[in-house]
């Protein structure tokens, strides 16, 4: 999926704004790809987004822990 790549990309961008957005959107894009592909390569960028030193984007992260919750229990 082109997706992916690209939002691995974005969430190693320099700017921590770009890091939120992307935390921001990653719920939006479970129902486009499988759960494989989600726990290889999207969960560990949800992992480290989540650990951030960015208040705001360990902030954004974590608000999407639910909604990942409810697509892949």
């Amino acid at each position: 999926m082109f997706i992916v790549p690209e939002l691995k990309s974005l969430s190693i961008d320099e700017s921590s704004l770009v890091w939120k957005s992307v935390a921001s959107n990653l719920s939006k894009i479970l129902p486009k790809i499988n759960k494989s592909l989600f726990s290889g390569e999207m969960f560990p960028i949800l992992q480290r987004l989540c650990s951030d030193k960015d208040s705001d984007v360990r902030l954004s992260s974590i608000t999407q822990v639910p909604d990942i919750a409810r697509e892949y229990p």
